[in-house]
């Protein structure tokens, strides 16, 4: 294969790819990775261009020749930046009226040509992929509803999760941070994520959605009503976003969602 720099194993390499390169192999998430955020990946995209720095990271990635397909194991959030500069940059006809912070018309050549590492394993079976996954992810919080095995009632449980915390970032994204630390009244989308599978698990009523919006509706009384003290600044901005989910945090949000 070209761009090989280092062989592990007959289906194990380390490629030096081009930005140009990494794009064209149209990479997909691998289906137990959780997706993107898009608040992150904005974030991430907005600072990689403005900077120019070097690409000082390793992507991993999953090659499936029988359906030839590449899939991302480890840096979904960081090819998605580059994939996000990329679309925009690429554009022919710029819009002067929302502007774009990326340029047009192909004009970041350095951005094209730069190199990137990339990691690529090769016809794995699938319980190989789940201990490559585990182990890159040791060290980075994930939500725990990628974790477990894929039966159909962990990818029902998965979805009804993934489309609810969806629905509430589409609602509320003033809300949503990058950040893991909980900043009243913000949440990182993962640990959201985690609340409710928590939450799913151990409430009869499985439709999360509601639960949300009965539990907004009641927090917002109790801080109306003068029962729970928050910030004035916090107060503000809830006021305005009609989003009062997360002037609770932790345990205490579970335990009124539950």
């Amino acid at each position: 294969m070209n761009h090989v720099h280092l062989t592990y194993s007959p289906n194990h390499v380390l490629l030096i790819l081009t930005i140009e390169d990494l794009v064209g192999l149209n990479p997909v998430r691998w289906v137990h990775n959780r997706p993107a955020d898009e608040l992150r990946v904005v974030s991430m995209a907005s600072s990689i261009f403005r900077n120019r720095a070097a690409f000082d990271t390793v992507l991993h990635l999953h090659y499936n020749t029988a359906e030839n397909r590449y899939e991302i194991l480890d840096g979904l959030h960081r090819y998605s930046a580059i994939k996000h500069i990329y679309d925009n940059n690429s554009q022919i006809n710029p819009d002067f009226i929302t502007g774009n912070e990326y340029g047009y018309g192909r004009s970041a050549t350095w951005f094209y040509n730069a190199s990137i590492l990339v990691s690529l394993h090769i016809d794995k079976s699938p319980g190989e992929l789940h201990v490559i996954f585990e182990n890159l992810n040791k060290t980075v919080p994930i939500s725990e509803i990628y974790i477990p095995p894929a039966t159909d009632e962990t990818q029902f449980r998965k979805q009804r999760i993934i489309d609810a915390a969806a629905d509430w970032q589409r609602r509320f994204p003033k809300h949503f941070s990058a950040s893991n630390s909980f900043q009243m009244p913000n949440m990182n989308r993962d640990r959201f994520m985690d609340i409710l599978a928590e939450v799913y698990d151990k409430s009869e009523d499985k439709d999360l959605t509601n639960i949300l919006n009965r539990t907004n509706e009641h927090f917002a009384a109790l801080v109306k009503l003068g029962r729970h003290k928050v910030s004035d600044a916090t107060l503000k901005k809830c006021s305005e976003t009609g989003c009062w989910l997360f002037v609770y945090k932790g345990d205490a949000l579970i335990s009124a969602l539950v």
